[in-house]
């Protein structure tokens, strides 16, 4: 059954006037996602080292757990790498029907980012060609439900979701004009019960452009923003949900 995520009711007192980012812990976190429990258990297949490029395996567990959580049966991801995080979508969430991932064409990828739209930032122009992209799920069984987008995610429209992703999760190139772009075809293509995700919020030393996109999208109150950041799991992740007053 499809469940639907709900703004955080109420909200803390300091927080009430405030038009940003709203950490919140995992008691919240169940009550903006019904059914969601932290104390659920989630079977991740994983390296025994992560690579730079995964989310940290915590992150993924709570990812997956509330793509389980809602239901969803369509998801989207800007930044395959090599496929963890969809391998682990198809070991857990079987009612996915859908699943879009997107990384850039291979010319740009062994050109280290050359001919992107926008410039791409330091660190993921380090990742460039250093896996195969989507290789962790390749030979998966239901790899029938996955589309791979090869191209760069600032040229990509509503016309290549042609089923609206029910989560949509971003977490591609880490500069401001990366992460706006593609905040906004999130928003384009994703209905009002839709959830947005954001991987790298609060890494303002070395990825700022997250965090500077995601303060200005809180100012516009067309999304709620929820930062999962309190022990014992601080994390990167903000939930994006439309406010349905």
């Amino acid at each position: 059954m499809r469940v639907s995520p709900r703004p955080l009711v109420p909200v803390a007192s300091e927080w009430a006037d405030f038009q940003g980012v709203i950490p919140i812990d995992l008691r919240q976190m169940e009550s903006i996602f019904p059914g969601f429990n932290a104390a659920a258990e989630i079977t991740l297949t994983v390296p025994v080292a992560p690579l730079l490029g995964h989310m940290q395996f915590s992150e993924l567990a709570v990812l997956i757990a509330v793509v389980r959580t809602l239901g969803a049966s369509s998801f989207a991801e800007i930044g395959t790498f090599d496929g963890l995080t969809v391998l682990n979508l198809l070991e857990n969430c079987p009612q996915l029907q859908k699943i879009y991932t997107v990384d850039l064409p291979e010319d740009v990828l062994s050109a280290k980012g050359t001919g992107s739209v926008f410039p791409i930032d330091s660190i993921n122009a380090s990742m460039l060609h250093t896996v195969r992209i989507g290789a962790r799920f390749a030979n998966h069984p239901l790899r029938g439900k996955v589309v791979q987008l090869r191209e760069d995610s600032a040229n990509l429209t509503e016309r290549d979701f042609p089923t609206s992703p029910e989560v949509f999760l971003i977490d591609g190139a880490h500069t401001w004009e990366y992460c706006l772009s593609d905040s906004r075809l999130a928003q384009k293509v994703t209905a009002d019960s839709s959830v947005l995700v954001w991987h790298d919020y609060a890494n303002v030393k070395y990825l700022p452009g997250v965090t500077e996109v995601l303060q200005g999208l809180a100012r516009e109150q067309e999304l709620r923003l929820y930062w999962l950041d309190s022990p014992p799991l601080r994390t990167s992740l903000v939930f994006g949900i439309r406010d349905a007053a």
